[in-house]
C-alpha cells in the first residue's frame, strides 16, 4: 500500500512540477485557447474527452512506472553499478515511450469523436511521426497552440520528471526508516 502510495503522490509531484515550466499555458489558459476544438464540443463530449485524456495518461504513467521499476530492480539484482546509466537509460526509454503514445494518441482521439460524432467516416488519422525538432517544441510548450498540443508537452515533461523522481526519491520502510531490499 504504502508503494501505491509513494508512486501516486510522485506522479501528482511530477504534475506540478511539468505544469509550472511554460508561461505559454498560462496564457493560453488565460486566453481560454480561443478556437481549440475542445471548446466546440458540448459538456458531455468535453467531460467524456477528459474522462478519456485521463485514462489514457494514467494507462501511460503506469507504464512508465512499470518500466521503471523493473529496470530498477533488474538493476539491483544483477548490476550494481551504473545509477547514472540506468537514469539515463530509462529516460531515453521514457522519451521513446511517450513518443510512441504521442504519435498514437490522435487515434484513439478520433475514435472517441466518431462515437459522439454521427457521419464521421471510419479510417486512420496517424500520420508520419513528429520530427525530433517538433517533438522538442511540444515538450518544452515554447510556441502558442492548441490545448491538445500544450497538454501532451505536459505529458512528457511529467513522464521525465516521474521517471527522475522515482531513481532519486528512495523507497523506504516507514516502520525501520531503512531503505527497502531491491534499491541500493
Amino acid at each position: 500500500m504504502q508503494t501505491v502510495v509513494r508512486t501516486a503522490f510522485l506522479c501528482l509531484v511530477s504534475i506540478v512540477i511539468g505544469s509550472l515550466v511554460p508561461p505559454v499555458i498560462v496564457r493560453g489558459l488565460g486566453s481560454g485557447y480561443s478556437g481549440d476544438s475542445f471548446f466546440t464540443l458540448d459538456t458531455n463530449g468535453r467531460i467524456g474527452l477528459i474522462l478519456l485524456t485521463a485514462v489514457l495518461t494514467t494507462a501511460l504513467l503506469l507504464l512508465c512506472v512499470l518500466k521503471t521499476r523493473t529496470l530498477l530492480s533488474f538493476r539491483s539484482r544483477h548490476w550494481k553499478r551504473g545509477r547514472l546509466l540506468t537514469l539515463a537509460m530509462d529516460v531515453a526509454g521514457t522519451i521513446a515511450l511517450a513518443y510512441l503514445a504521442l504519435y498514437l494518441a490522435p487515434q484513439f482521439f478520433y475514435l472517441y469523436f466518431q462515437f459522439i460524432i454521427e457521419g464521421l467516416p471510419h479510417q486512420l488519422v496517424i500520420g508520419w511521426p513528429p520530427s525530433l525538432r517538433d517533438f522538442i517544441r511540444l515538450t518544452l510548450s515554447v510556441s502558442p497552440a492548441s490545448l491538445s498540443l500544450h497538454l501532451q508537452g505536459l505529458t512528457v515533461r511529467t513522464l521525465v520528471i516521474l521517471t527522475i523522481l522515482l531513481h532519486i526519491v528512495p523507497k523506504t520502510d516507514r516502520m525501520t526508516n531503512s531503505t527497502l531490499p531491491g534499491r541500493d
